[in-house]
């Protein structure tokens, strides 16, 4: 015997109210968008064209591409369908509009489409997610001394494609920021639209509700719900921050000797968490030694770091610890020598 089934799926329709009565879905109003599964849907602010002036269609995202709905005038709520881009979106978490454009992750990376190109903004945040200095003992004595800032949960656990295909995304409309959050994890990663740079922070985020301007979080601390408000930054307590450098070749000779190194800012230091620079050199780009370090800078505008004990080919600076609203960080000065001028010896 078959079962009757009053009911069935179809996910590759968009059903539109009639006009004017949001209650009621005519047969008409229906619209099929490709031969996949309906994702996601997000207005656009831009135009497509300049023929389209003043026409702002509606992105459709689904497992076989994205497509653009454009609204149609009178009684035709849309009056064409088409596809714009193979790109297919793979989290829906991580549809959401912003201005200018919309944010969407794929198996590639995180994309901004404006008009009809997707534009990839997360190259710099890729790649390998240990760092150079990962295992080294003098490395992690850094990240887990207590007395410093403790930051070693917070350094990347996974690659950012595995840890975007699980996060939910926000929009920061004050301060143009991204936030990209995944539960799973003890961080969260933001791209600034300003900067076009990425950050983290050390933030996580189970869900994410906007009422515009406002951007809301929320997360749970064992059975106690929170709200936040992304527009706003709290300086209650010392916020821990790391910086860590890429390998630096400072100049085309092979092997070179730092006089002194100047980190231009300024810590309003606390009795409790002094603020900790640290250099490593290396020979070959794979063992690392750490050359020199400072802890003691006190009021002053430039953390100085002195002459190196070794030569080497390539340095990392790695500096953190817990500050208040009132520390800059603007540049980084390095005084060095060429040696041995590429001579055997």
């Amino acid at each position: 015997m078959v079962e009757d089934k009053t009911t069935y799926y179809d996910y590759n329709r968009v059903q539109t109210t009639e006009i004017n009565n949001p209650f009621y879905f005519p047969a008409i109003n229906s619209y099929r968008i490709g031969l996949g599964r309906i994702l996601g849907m997000s207005t656009n602010a831009i135009a497509l064209s300049q023929g389209q002036f003043g026409q702002f269609p509606i992105y459709c995202f689904t497992t076989d591409g994205i497509w653009t709905m454009n609204v149609g005038t009178g009684e035709i709520p849309i009056n064409t369908i088409s596809p714009l881009s193979r790109e297919v979106c793979n989290n829906s978490a991580s549809i959401i509009p912003i201005d200018g454009g919309t944010v969407f992750s794929t198996s590639k990376g995180l994309f901004i489409i404006s008009g009809t190109t997707p534009v990839e903004i997360s190259e710099f945040a890729e790649g390998s997610y240990a760092g150079h200095l990962t295992g080294l003992i003098n490395y992690d004595a850094v990240m887990n001394n207590p007395s410093l800032y403790e930051i070693k949960d917070y350094l990347c656990s996974a690659g950012f494609l595995t840890y975007l295909s699980g996060a939910k995304t926000a929009w920061d409309y004050i301060n143009k920021e991204i936030i990209i959050s995944n539960n799973t994890y003890k961080y969260s990663w933001v791209f600034s639209l300003t900067h076009k740079m990425w950050f983290k922070i050390s933030q996580v985020f189970d869900n994410f509700v906007p009422d515009f301007p406002v951007y809301y979080g929320y997360h749970t601390e064992d059975t106690t719900y929170y709200q936040s408000n992304l527009n706003e930054e709290s300086f209650t307590d010392l916020v821990p921050v790391h910086i860590e450098t890429r390998p630096l070749k400072l100049s085309a000779s092979t092997f070179k000797k730092i006089i002194r190194l100047l980190v231009q800012g300024y810590i309003n230091e606390n009795d409790k968490y002094p603020f900790s620079v640290n250099l490593f050199g290396s020979a070959d780009k794979i063992n690392w030694f750490r050359l020199n370090s400072g802890t003691t800078f006190r009021d002053k505008r430039t953390l100085l770091i002195g002459r190196s004990t070794f030569t080497c080919k390539h340095y990392i600076l790695v500096a953190g610890g817990k500050i208040d609203e009132g520390a800059w960080f603007s540049a980084i000065s390095v005084d060095f020598e060429d040696r041995y001028g590429n001579k055997l010896r």
